[in-house]
């Protein structure tokens, strides 16, 4: 089912993408359409998701015949040999110096590689698109011609799980998982705040997080929270072992394991890593149908979502 999704994610894509971009160019004496991959990642952890969005591309290239609408070819420029993307502004520009004819990015992964894109002026001199880019946070979230997101972001997320808490599940105590002073979940949590007061509802009980890199939940922490007895449970932890760690405490802890879990669809991988993990733990555990991730609820925020930003 992930990979399933991932894939098609990666052909919703790039036939958008090629109806936008192509037909907007149409006037041009263009004879071949340059798109640049920047969907590579050093961190092993990320590369199986990367790979299985890189094969839904290929897939839609192959079926197209690598052609556009209008019998354009099209081509996809990979990095030179030897480079693995970590300096992304320093990958485009020695692309670009190869194929000064290049037309859009398709990418990058990660909110710091896009920052860095956006911010280096890169984009805008050379005329550039990063189409598509795979981030999880809001930071790089702000209007910006050169970017073309499609995928929810992070707010409309949180709209529709409070639409969902609220209208479906009429959740009464919302629980809320984020990290402090960084970039993914901070503003969302504000935003939870005020819609649950204006709907009368109690304030959400929080797990807040200062330790990203911890592979452990804070037991104090965790027991406050669950004290509390959250019936439905936001996360919008980044992705990694705490924000795994702490869903996997969640369903199998006695206080919390009826709760419904709902998570930014950033952290897909991460949820499917914390219950796969559980699983070959062999650990004491009921999956609920109820706990789920964003995934559920994505097509609804994606209705307001694809347009540029």
């Amino acid at each position: 089912m992930r990979l399933c999704s991932l894939l098609l994610y990666g052909c919703i894509s790039v036939l958008l993408f090629l109806t936008v971009f192509v037909l907007a160019d149409a006037d041009t004496e263009l004879t071949e359409v340059k798109l640049m991959n920047l969907l590579y990642s050093p961190e092993e952890s990320t590369k199986p998701q990367i790979r299985a969005v890189l094969e839904g591309f290929m897939s839609v290239f192959s079926n197209a015949g690598n052609v556009t609408a209008d019998g354009r070819k099209v081509t996809l420029v990979e990095l030179p040999d030897g480079d693995e993307g970590r300096d992304v502004v320093t990958s485009v520009q020695n692309v670009l110096a190869a194929h000064p004819d290049l037309l859009a990015l398709i990418g990058p992964y990660s909110d710091g590689r896009l920052g860095a894109l956006m911010y280096s002026g890169v984009l805008q001199t050379n005329s550039l698109v990063a189409v598509s880019p795979i981030t999880g946070s809001s930071a790089v979230r702000v209007p910006n011609d050169h970017v073309y997101f499609l995928r929810a972001d992070p707010l409309t997320e949180t709209l529709v799980m409070i639409q969902y808490i609220t209208a479906t599940l009429n959740a009464q105590r919302v629980g809320y998982m984020y990290l402090q002073n960084l970039s993914f979940g901070d503003k969302e949590f504000v935003t939870v705040k005020q819609q649950l007061a204006s709907m009368g509802r109690q304030a959400p009980i929080v797990y807040a997080s200062v330790d990203n890199l911890a592979t452990t939940v804070d037991e104090e922490k965790f027991d406050s929270f669950a004290e509390q007895r959250p019936q439905a449970i936001i996360v919008f932890g980044i992705p990694g072992p705490h924000t795994a760690a702490f869903i996997q405490k969640c369903v199998t802890d006695s206080r919390t394991h009826d709760a419904t879990i709902l998570a930014s669809a950033g952290l897909t991988d991460t949820v499917f890593e914390a219950y796969s993990g559980l699983k070959q733990s062999n650990a004491s555990f009921v999956p609920k149908a109820k706990q789920r991730c964003a995934e559920l609820y994505q097509h609804a925020a994606q209705r307001d979502e694809l347009q540029p930003h």
